[in-house]
């Protein structure tokens, strides 16, 4: 079993070495362990080092590389504020620009294109959506209008997990959701 958490683990390093945002759906998915498994500490060790692996390469090593003073993706978010901290805070300090934003026709239409074809059976599974809620926050509150759009690679993120979900969902304990044989007369 030891083998498999060293696979495991250099599996993401590389993961994240190679994308910086991949740490927002892994911390996701430490935070989704944390509330689901034991030991919890697993999974709030997961949470909290992607998310600072996150802020660290995309608020210091990042700019430093480029020779930029600021994380390129943060432009598509300076509607909500100039800084990540206040990014953070828009809900609270810029609620008309973050709720403006979120719940928009766009949202809506990118929800229903995800969820409707499968029959919104992964909304049955809202815990393991947690995984898929930051990058799919953070795609309906930038500001770029092919954000919303099924079209791009914007999606790749979550369309496993919610896969993942509608798996889940269909099975219950074991045994399938559905029944797949005809009723007998």
């Amino acid at each position: 079993r030891a083998g498999k958490w060293r696979w495991a683990l250099g599996l993401l390093v590389w993961t994240l070495l190679i994308k910086e945002e991949a740490a927002i759906p892994v911390g996701a998915l430490g935070l989704f362990l944390a509330l689901t498994k034991t030991p919890r500490w697993h999974g709030l060790v997961l949470c909290l080092a992607s998310w600072g692996y996150f802020l660290f390469v995309t608020s210091y090593l990042l700019p430093v590389l480029l020779g930029n003073s600021y994380f390129v993706q943060d432009f598509y978010f300076g509607h909500l504020g100039s800084s990540k901290l206040a990014i953070l805070l828009s809900p609270f300090l810029r609620p008309t620009a973050f709720w403006g934003s979120l719940l928009t026709p766009g949202t809506g239409y990118l929800l229903g294109g995800i969820l409707v074809p499968l029959l919104l059976l992964p909304l049955r599974r809202p815990l393991l959506l947690l995984i898929a809620a930051p990058v799919l926050l953070f795609i309906c509150l930038w500001s770029s209008s092919t954000g919303k759009a099924l079209a791009f690679h914007y999606h790749a993120t979550i369309l496993p997990v919610i896969f993942w979900a509608l798996l889940e969902a269909v099975q219950d304990h074991g045994r399938p959701w559905f029944n797949w044989r005809l009723p007998t007369p």
